[in-house]
């Protein structure tokens, strides 16, 4: 029940695209058919928002502090509102003494040591209601030196009395589910892996079952595979439901900008493909009703990619915002990478932007590989910054500069996003529009995070942190570009 309840919803938007009736944008909207008005989505008139006012400079800080999304952290102050380290809390769950477990949790399991519970830690990235918890996860899953500190917090967390605070228990549940799955993983290694199923099967009653995400997978997965119970499909399904639902609304909370803990695609293809794998065994005894809804919701979804094809054919505005950007951002990551000492990846950088400069062309389609590329160089960039701990006098004038560069992108993205969310709000871009304006109104949450990354190893190695101040007439900008590629 309520697998699909806004099948007919969908439907009627679909229908009502198909026939026509879409609102009509005036000169210089996102139907227009070249780049008309779109100089005006960088100026203070619409994008300047809330630290564009008299009371307020617009700084970088100021933008990436205002702009609010669920789960949004400051990685430099997690540690400091989360308990201290003491790996002896980890004592009694597991078979090890506690000065061994850091060793054990180290060493990558063998395909030997895997088992059907958790098999790859990684795929539960992201997958918490709760910034603190997945920075803490995330940073727990690059480390070897502090394996074992940072599941003794999680520990202590999940330990922790919540009482009628609702944040406090979205904390805990997602310690108790994080600390569960990384018991189960572990088991060869020495965790109690029956200790890890008492926490995730914990976390479901710490407020309501639905929002706990990895442990509603987990038991569904269970029942589903007959791990440690009888084959159970009604069992798997019931939970499974749950987590599928909880990963679609993360989803839709994720393409609106409105999450600053993206789930990882691994972990949506994992619960997605599970859960209609379920609903699709021939032994589910409600596999025809489901099959029925799944084919609808198909074509409903088949329906949907065409109009969001045809939006893209509607939207050449919000596509060269889109690929100037791209082709921005990764220019400012080459000048990190450079500045940091990582040449040679820099290089490669470099090469590709001018490979992307030189592919642009009327195909929509073309800034995607480049787009995915860029999620790999994000990754990279993180684990480099991560392994700073000095530079010299040069590098540091490179860092600094690069630094002002990525502060100045940040404010011009944050006022396009707010620009183009006023549009949508006046009807002159419709609901299929700015789905593929995404990559837009999500580039602040990018462009933030590298920011404190790069503020935080600024700090570490005294790089001087430059003053910028945006300049919407400026040549360099992201709309300029958009209005000469066009």
């Amino acid at each position: 029940a309520g697998l699909f309840d806004d099948l007919q919803k969908m439907q009627q938007q679909m229908q009502q695209m198909q026939g026509g009736k879409m609102p009509q944008a005036p000169s210089g909207g996102g139907n227009a058919a070249g780049l008309g008005g779109m100089s005006t989505m960088g100026g203070g008139a619409t994008g300047g928002g809330i630290c564009g006012d008299a009371a307020s400079k617009e700084t970088v800080d100021c933008v990436c502090r205002s702009s609010w999304r669920q789960g949004q952290v400051n990685p430099s102050k997690v540690f400091k509102k989360l308990p201290a380290a003491n790996i002896q809390v980890l004592a009694g769950d597991f078979s090890i003494a506690p000065d061994k477990i850091n060793t054990e949790l180290a060493q990558p399991l063998t395909a030997s040591e895997q088992n059907a519970e958790v098999a790859n830690l990684d795929l539960y990235l992201n997958a918490f209601e709760t910034g603190a918890i997945a920075y803490l996860y995330s940073e727990f899953l690059e480390t070897t030196g502090n394996k074992a500190a940072y599941l003794s917090i999680l520990k202590q967390v999940a330990d922790s009395n919540s009482g009628f605070d609702t944040k406090k228990k979205a904390l805990k549940r997602d310690a108790m589910q994080a600390y569960g799955i990384v018991l189960q993983h572990f088991q060869s290694r020495g965790a109690k892996g029956n200790t890890g199923l008492k926490y995730l099967e914990g976390s479901m009653k710490v407020g309501e079952r639905k929002d706990a995400m990895i442990a509603t997978y987990q038991l569904g997965h269970r029942a589903s595979f007959g791990i440690g119970q009888k084959r159970d499909l009604t069992k798997a399904v019931s939970f499974m439901l749950l987590s599928y639902q909880n990963v679609m609304d993360r989803k839709n909370k994720d393409m609106a900008a409105q999450t600053a803990i993206p789930l990882s695609e691994s972990f949506i293809t994992l619960v997605n493909d599970e859960f209609l794998s379920l609903v699709a065994d021939p032994n589910y005894k409600r596999r025809q009703m489901y099959l029925e809804r799944i084919q609808d919701a198909q074509r409903v979804q088949a329906d949907m990619m065409r109009s969001l094809q045809d939006a893209k054919g509607r939207s050449p505005q919000v596509l060269a915002i889109t690929k100037a950007y791209l082709r921005k951002e990764s220019e400012i990551n080459a000048k990190i990478l450079r500045a940091i000492g990582q040449e040679e990846r820099a290089t490669i950088e470099e090469q590709r932007v001018q490979k992307f400069a030189s592919d642009m062309s009327k195909d929509a389609q073309k800034y995607k590989d480049y787009a995915y590329q860029s999620t790999e160089t994000r990754q990279f960039l993180k684990t480099s910054l991560a392994k700073v701990n000095t530079l010299d006098g040069k590098q540091k004038e490179k860092f600094s500069n690069a630094m002002a560069e990525l502060a100045l992108l940040t404010i011009e993205m944050d006022r396009i996003s707010r620009s183009l969310l006023s549009q949508f709000a006046n009807g002159q871009l419709d609901m299929m529009q700015i789905n593929v304006a995404a990559p837009i109104l999500t580039s602040s949450r990018v462009t933030c995070k590298l920011y404190d990354q790069l503020n935080n190893v600024g700090k570490k190695v005294g790089a001087p942190k430059a003053e910028v101040k945006f300049n919407a007439s400026a040549k360099n900008t992201v709309i300029n570009a958009a209005n000469n590629d066009d």
